[in-house]
């Protein structure tokens, strides 16, 4: 079976075969977290998907250059949070009265894009948010949080230190 892969522009990863998948096949595809999209005779595949689990499904893939360009840049993604992890401080444009160890939550939230930001209470995880919303320039955001720090938030949006 052979396999070509490709980024659509909605980001989603479409998978299209040369040949008639078998049931076996459909399964495997299916326990990688494949899913077949019936209208359009196709099947998507998640972005974080395990590349090397798709060699044991198909016998030759082809990795069009959105795949290709995804993929470095996890790659790079990945690299970049290993660094913080390792303590590296990242440059930030916003957050010079941030302590070092919340420019990393900072970086932290930047590079991992979909993250929860789980540190102690009295940490300041509301200025490394802000922080954060500001180095992307966020236009929406929305904060979950406890009714009794609302203010808190509105507070550290208008007259935070950062």
């Amino acid at each position: 079976m052979r396999l070509s892969l490709k980024v659509q522009s909605d980001g989603k990863v479409a998978g299209y075969f040369a040949d008639q998948l078998t049931v076996r096949e459909k399964t495997n595809l299916q326990s990688i977290g494949g899913r077949y999209n019936k209208q359009l005779h196709k099947w998507f595949l998640p972005l974080d998907i395990d590349i090397n689990g798709l060699y044991g499904i198909a016998d030759s893939i082809q990795f069009d250059e959105s795949v290709e360009k995804y993929l470095q840049e996890k790659s790079s993604q990945r690299i970049t949070l290993a660094k913080i992890i390792s303590g590296e401080t990242p440059r930030l444009k916003y957050g010079s009265m941030l302590d070092d160890y919340q420019k990393a939550g900072v970086g932290f939230l930047i590079n991992a894009k979909h993250a929860i930001l789980a540190d102690d209470a009295g940490l300041g995880k509301t200025l490394q948010t802000i922080a954060a919303f500001l180095e992307i320039n966020a236009q929406k955001v929305l904060v979950v949080t406890k009714k009794s720090l609302i203010y808190n938030w509105v507070y550290e949006m208008k007259n935070g230190s950062i």
